[in-house]
């Protein structure tokens, strides 16, 4: 599931966001490193394959945002691409921005399908318990859906929200654009340093005992992502040349 929503989101943030809401923190890291050695070759080859089969600035900047998987990579990306006008810059972004948009939504689905699983499972255990005695003797009591849900829940969603309230609020129109600068930039900082924290977290000889692991999610990355720069040109395509 990490690595699913990850690929079709947009990446890094969604597998950290869906692994708080499975309640399965540690089991991002592999998935954030696959993703991101897999994501350096698609800076670099979509833009180039672009120019040369002609495709438009503007679907191209939607292909980009729509597959590459990072905020910072599909500027890259559209950057490499250098139409005069920016335009695959601009529409690059806005389709990164809508899919950022999604990991809200779909962390907050997943974190309550995934505790009511959890509530049910923990429940049947504890109703498996049938000698009274036992009952009592044992230390398990089933967590109640509503704590497991605010446990599980991604608190950024909240800031999220907050944020965007007072940034169309509080924040006077014409300082809007310095101060999304400013925040995109401290944005790019932090995510740098949250991929070496991750580097650093990274084991190699946990990897060779997890190596049937790896080339499975490997495998489901190639492939997922495969479909994923299929359909979204698709998708980019009909939106900008035929409508």
């Amino acid at each position: 599931m990490i690595m699913s929503g990850a690929t079709f989101i947009c990446g890094s943030s969604a597998a950290i966001a869906l692994s708080s809401s499975l309640g399965a923190g540690s089991k991002s890291d592999l998935p954030i490193a696959i993703i991101s050695v897999f994501t350096i070759p698609s800076i670099i080859a979509l833009p180039y394959i672009a120019k040369a089969v002609g495709i438009s600035a503007k679907v191209a900047g939607a292909w980009f945002g729509g597959c590459v998987d990072s905020t910072g990579a599909v500027i890259a990306a559209a950057t490499i691409y250098g139409d005069s006008g920016n335009v695959a810059v601009e529409t690059a972004a806005v389709v990164k921005m809508v899919q950022n948009v999604l990991i809200g939504p779909i962390s907050v689905g997943v974190a309550a399908v995934w505790t009511q699983r959890e509530e049910r499972r923990m429940r049947a255990l504890h109703n498996s318990l049938q000698d009274d005695a036992l009952r009592t003797k044992s230390d398990f009591k089933p967590v109640p859906y509503r704590t497991l849900l605010w446990n599980r829940f991604p608190k950024f969603v909240l800031g999220f929200i907050v944020t965007a309230i007072l940034f169309n609020t509080v924040v006077p129109t014409e300082d809007r654009q310095a101060v999304n600068s400013f925040s995109f930039m401290v944005g790019e900082w932090f995510s740098t340093m949250s991929f070496v924290s991750i580097g650093l977290g990274l084991q190699f000889h946990e990897l060779r005992r997890e190596a049937r692991m790896l080339l499975k999610l490997t495998t489901l990355y190639a492939l997922a992502q495969l479909v994923d720069i299929m359909s979204t040109f698709g998708l980019a395509y009909v939106a900008f040349e035929m409508f």
